[in-house]
């Protein structure tokens, strides 16, 4: 059965099984990098907001033998964890004062979207484009978003200038920045009962130069070591554990993303932030565009050869990312001294 096919059963059977009026439905999205996605909507003729599934993950599960039956409960009991309870008053998008807190921003990259740039007000940052968003609701499982489109502008009287302060201003009080040491990602992932992972900016003591290494800094990466973590971030066993040996994780690697981690490498351009992670690290630093989602941090003395992190973004890319969740292939570089962001 292709994925197609697989769609049409579990539409099918999902309708059969949901009550009071809620239906299922093939809907067809238009995703990040123009990347075209197929999955379930579920809606609920009381409420104007309706979720999709992406069925990519059960898809696989159901080639791996796993039963049809067994797959709709889970997506009936997702879509129960996941709708909205209430509508959303449409009429609040032409009103500037009922959205303007709530409007943030997220980064993409800006070739592969230049034709959705043509109709959304965005700026330009190296070959990346700031896009922007009103956040309906936010939860660890997912968002309710509504892109900011150039008529959107036009109802409520602002020029495009005017949005990147006031979603930055947002997007740090709504989804402020969270640093994490990728150990400690590996592990959540790896293991249910971890705890939340230290946000390293909420460690004051650490805002002196060089203190995030404590007593000693640790080695060199490899390029196999950032492979192994991030293969590891992202690929675990059916039993929520990872079989190879924990050995050699490095102590060096950030991730940067936000509360959600969803459209976390936004963090990358909120005010200060970088100065911040630099001020703890005492030096300059490489940014690895792992996703959309979050970024991964280097220390400039524990990065790899340019071309080696390079070949490490693309390879990840290509291996661990989905299409639509791609940022960049580029690596970038955070110079403290200067301040600034390029493109390495």
């Amino acid at each position: 059965m292709d994925y197609q096919k697989f769609l049409c059963v579990v539409e099918k059977k999902m309708n059969q099984r949901l009550k009071g009026g809620i239906t299922a439905s093939i809907h067809i999205a238009v995703k990040n990098n123009g990347k075209i996605k197929k999955g379930i909507m579920v809606e609920n003729p009381q409420i104007n907001i309706s979720p999709t599934i992406y069925l990519e993950e059960f898809y696989e599960r159901f080639q791996k033998g796993e039963s049809l039956e067994r797959i709709i409960s889970d997506l009936i009991d997702f879509y129960e964890a996941v709708k909205y309870e209430e509508s959303w008053d449409t009429s609040k998008v032409e009103r500037y004062e009922a959205v303007q807190d709530k409007i943030v921003f997220k980064i993409i990259h800006t070739e592969e979207n230049k034709n959705l740039l043509k109709e959304i007000p965005h700026i330009d940052v190296l070959d990346l484009s700031v896009v922007f968003y009103v956040l309906l609701e936010a939860k660890r499982n997912g968002t309710a978003t509504m892109m900011i489109r150039n008529e959107h502008l036009e109802i409520w009287g602002m020029e495009e200038k005017e949005l990147f302060p006031l979603a930055c201003k947002n997007a740090q009080r709504i989804l402020p920045a969270r640093l994490f040491m990728m150990k400690e990602i590996v592990e959540e992932i790896l293991n249910p009962e971890f705890e939340e992972p230290q946000n390293v900016l909420d460690l004051p003591e650490l805002f002196k130069r060089g203190q995030i290494w404590q007593d000693e800094k640790p080695e060199e990466l490899s390029k196999e070591t950032v492979e192994m973590a991030v293969d590891k971030s992202r690929t675990q066993d059916g039993n929520g554990k990872e079989n190879d040996d924990d050995e050699g994780r490095p102590d060096v690697m950030f991730v940067l993303t936000n509360p959600c981690r969803n459209y976390g490498a936004a963090c990358l351009l909120y005010p200060d932030i970088m100065d911040m992670i630099g001020m703890m690290m005492g030096e300059s630093f490489y940014i690895l565009p792992s996703s959309i989602h979050e970024l991964i941090l280097v220390p400039q003395s524990k990065g790899l050869e340019k071309t080696e992190m390079e070949e490490l973004v693309k390879e990840v890319n290509e291996t661990q990312v989905k299409d639509e969740d791609q940022l960049s292939e580029h690596v970038y570089f955070y110079d403290r001294n200067m301040k600034g962001l390029f493109i390495l």
